[in-house]
């Protein structure tokens, strides 16, 4: 078996990793108490590394996944600044009374709420789950943090919540509506920031190609032309970090990725790279578009202002924050949708209280056209 040879990431993102100057950042966390949601997830346990060279206070990982918590508590327990300042805690995001036991013991200055359901295919065939946890858990989080007077909260989001075409696109558009939301009448300053895909992260497709291509193929790729954009995951959370510096409340920041990549073009530089030669040695399989998925990533709306920050690869976003009794409204149809454990019900709403989400590839595509006669009505 060949042995893969590692790339510089410049070579698989197709452009220069993106440099920071923690100067600005230091100033926001050191001495401060920091809880991340998710921490046990690829970005969450990398912003935890990171964050321990800015000398918070406290960490306080919260995650449910008991194995993947105390793993990552075992391999930080060596790195250097460590020592007494990591807290973890097995919790669900969308139960409400531990949630509130947690902010209530710890009074966190800043929060970076990771915990969602991210797998497009997974979350069209479980609605309930991506409602229950991307938008009620990002609630109850969100909440608390008014509450206990947080002073800035950062929303981990994604390019597919704009135009969204997926249940987990939807569902990170209405919880980034939610938060902003809560931006006008409360002291806490709520952030979003929105990622395209992050590279070597749990479930991205350059593991998926490398086990692909391990086993001598074939490598599938879904669609010979779709395309999306990369980041590496300190670029990930570094973007986090910055947006704590960088943000006075109701922003949503974005990176200047350069170019959306092929994704077939990423197959072969990794084929290639493995001392393979693409289609002779190693064969590549189109398998056709997933349910909810894209041809190619939007980073903005049409209606969104995008405006320079004191980083020349960050760029601010201002979007109209919608009406905090509207998205209440929202938020009620949709815990009784939960109590029947309704998936075509919670889609439906999901649509009418974001008119440019579009079902595609997907079992819910035919609601498309009954809503688009219901608002012509």
């Amino acid at each position: 078996m060949k042995q893969f040879l590692p790339a510089q990431a410049e070579y698989l993102l197709g452009r220069p990793v993106i440099q920071f100057d923690d100067t600005v950042v230091n100033k926001q966390v050191l001495g401060r108490v920091v809880l991340i949601t998710g921490a046990a997830g690829s970005i969450g346990s990398e912003l935890v590394r990171q964050l321990l060279c800015h000398k918070p206070r406290q960490i306080v990982l919260l995650d449910q996944a008991e194995s993947a918590l105390y793993d990552l508590l075992v391999r930080l327990s060596s790195e250097p600044g460590s020592g007494g300042l990591l807290t973890g805690h097995i919790a669900d995001i969308t139960d409400l009374v531990r949630m509130r036991h947690v902010f209530a013991r710890y009074q966190p200055d800043i929060v970076f709420h990771t915990a969602a359901y991210k797998h497009v295919p997974l979350m069209e065939e479980h609605p309930y789950e991506a409602v229950k946890t991307n938008v009620l858990g990002t609630k109850v989080v969100a909440d608390l943090a008014v509450r206990f007077s947080v002073q800035k909260f950062v929303l981990i989001s994604t390019d597919k919540a704009v135009n969204p075409t997926s249940v987990m696109g939807a569902t990170k558009r209405l919880a980034e509506m939610y938060v902003q939301s809560l931006t006008a009448d409360s002291s806490t300053r709520f952030i979003i920031t929105r990622f395209g895909n992050v590279l070597d992260s749990a479930g991205s497709v350059v593991p998926l190609f490398k086990r692909q291509i391990e086993a001598g193929g074939p490598v599938t790729v879904t669609h010979p032309d779709i395309s999306r954009y990369f980041m590496t995951i300190p670029e990930a959370c570094q973007l986090v970090l910055e947006a704590v510096a960088l943000g006075y409340g109701g922003e949503v920041f974005v990176f200047d990725m350069g170019q959306p990549v092929r994704i077939v073009d990423l197959a072969c530089r990794l084929v290639q790279l493995s001392g393979y030669e693409v289609n002779k040695e190693i064969k590549l399989r189109f398998t056709g578009l997933r349910p909810g998925e894209k041809l190619h990533e939007d980073l903005l709306s049409a209606d969104a202002c995008c405006l320079p920050t004191d980083h020349p690869k960050i760029k601010k976003v201002r979007l109209l924050p919608a009406d905090a009794s509207f998205l209440q409204k929202a938020i009620v149809q949709l815990k009784l949708a939960l109590s029947d454990a309704d998936d075509t019900a919670l889609v439906r709403i999901l649509k009418e209280y974001i008119p440019d989400y579009v079902s595609k590839n997907s079992p819910y595509a035919h609601l498309n056209e009954s809503l688009n006669k219901v608002s012509a009505a």
